[in-house]
């Protein structure tokens, strides 16, 4: 199951849309958490009522800004999916994205994590590109963690946190590696 996780601070003009995109996917998430990290725009008037449309969508709310790292621990904490997308609120999930990376994931269960290229566009929807940078692999594969580590350190890091999504059980293995 896939818990997405969508922390929000003053996107109010995005949400309709991120959650859309979120929602329209072939796959269906278990369930879209938003936490709305104390936006001063329309952000929580919009956020309460696409809840009230979808049941799947769970709305939290932080009274006053506590930052993104914390938004995203109590969206984690909240979470009850075997995998998380952590999705931004300024951001469209392209079509496809959750279902072709939940079938990577189960054909290859040591996998930590499925990533894949970002498609950078304008505040207004225009497209300007597939964000450059490393890329690990031409086609859909499994790197181990030594294979992660020496491209990271090679090449920078390539994993965009957007595309991501991540399995549940290596964020609670806190045993060194």
């Amino acid at each position: 199951t896939l818990s997405v996780l969508l922390p929000n601070y003053n996107h109010g003009q995005y949400l309709g849309g991120a959650l859309q995109a979120i929602l329209d996917q072939s796959y269906s998430p278990l369930e879209i958490i938003v936490l709305d990290d104390g936006s001063t725009d329309d952000s929580v008037r919009i956020l309460e009522e696409l809840a009230g449309r979808h049941p799947i969508l769970r709305f939290f709310r932080n009274e006053r800004n506590l930052g993104g790292h914390a938004a995203v621990e109590r969206l984690l904490a909240l979470a009850g999916g075997d995998y998380a997308a952590l999705c931004s609120a300024d951001d469209l999930v392209l079509p496809g994205l959750f279902e072709k990376s939940m079938e990577l994931l189960e054909r290859y269960p040591q996998a930590a994590f499925c990533s894949s290229r970002t498609r950078f566009m304008d505040a207004e929807g225009k497209e300007l590109g597939i964000a450059y940078g490393p890329v690990p692999a031409r086609r859909p594969c499994y790197l181990s963690r030594r294979q992660v580590a020496r491209l990271v350190v090679r090449s920078g890091a390539w994993i965009s946190t957007s595309t991501a999504i991540y399995r549940e059980s290596p964020w609670l293995d806190t045993q060194p590696r």
